[in-house]
């Protein structure tokens, strides 16, 4: 691709890709990749860019195409696909697997998001298996993956990674458990954190932060005793909750015409 006869740069050829892809123009990003290729092999971060918008338009063929081409040209690349043949149980077809020690977390991590946005729940899955059973940092991956999707409002996505976890017999970080709990309280949804924080709680390891996500979910949801009540319980039982459990307590008992006792 040139302009006036003028060829552009191969960082241009790049943003150029970018552009392309987030307007989801499937003919130039492929034109612009291909000028790309003609100054050198594309680097490993174009060819997430093209795997991302063939994935995202659900233009699989292309997809895997793409990926024996990277496999024919001898590129290093990692890469997982998998075909939803529907609802029905089904074979997954894997295109291009490489070494398992060698699979990168944060392109699976890109696939994953790709898949929950497709509702591609079979490849989902697969792509868990992978990132928490045989990728180094899968774990974060997953976990700041759900903190994201609950700050965009995909709660029910987030469930579903949280479902797939526990099925796994693998556990999301006390950090991203209180994201959720949290979210769950800003959107009224106190039977879900309560569930959640009855799955992940344990009153010898749990720390004040997914006790203090509790305490505050209540209280958004309006339930200011049973606030009170877990602050009490908690800190009866040797628990220090610090200033911001303090604080929502303080706050619960004030909305509740309650007085707080020591």
């Amino acid at each position: 691709m040139k302009s006036s006869n003028i060829w552009f740069s191969r960082f241009a050829y790049i943003v150029l890709l970018q552009c392309y892809v987030m307007k989801e123009d499937v003919v130039s990003a492929e034109g612009t990749f291909l000028a790309l290729s003609k100054t050198g092999p594309p680097d490993t971060g174009s060819c997430n860019d093209m795997l991302s918008l063939y994935v995202g338009l659900n233009l699989m063929n292309k997809a895997k195409e793409f990926i024996i081409q990277i496999r024919e040209d001898g590129m290093t690349f990692y890469w997982i696909l998998c075909e939803d043949k529907g609802n029905a149980q089904s074979n997954d077809e894997l295109v291009a697997i490489e070494p398992i020690d060698k699979l990168d977390a944060t392109a699976l991590g890109l696939m994953l998001s790709l898949f929950l946005k497709n509702d591609n729940f079979s490849g989902t899955k697969l792509l868990l298996k992978l990132l928490l059973g045989y990728v180094a940092g899968g774990s974060k991956v997953v976990s700041q993956l759900i903190i994201n999707l609950c700050k965009e409002g995909e709660i029910s996505k987030a469930e579903l990674l949280n479902d797939q976890l526990i099925k796994l017999r693998c556990r999301m970080e006390e950090a991203t458990v209180a994201s959720l709990i949290s979210h769950f309280g800003k959107r009224q949804m106190l039977k879900q954190a309560e569930d959640i924080f009855a799955e992940y709680v344990n009153p010898s390891t749990s720390s004040k932060l997914l006790y203090n996500s509790m305490i505050n979910a209540y209280a958004k949801c309006g339930k200011q005793e049973k606030a009170y009540l877990l602050y009490k319980q908690v800190t009866e039982e040797g628990h220090d909750l610090g200033a911001v459990g303090m604080s929502i307590a303080v706050n619960s008992l004030t909305s509740g015409g309650m007085a707080l006792q020591k």
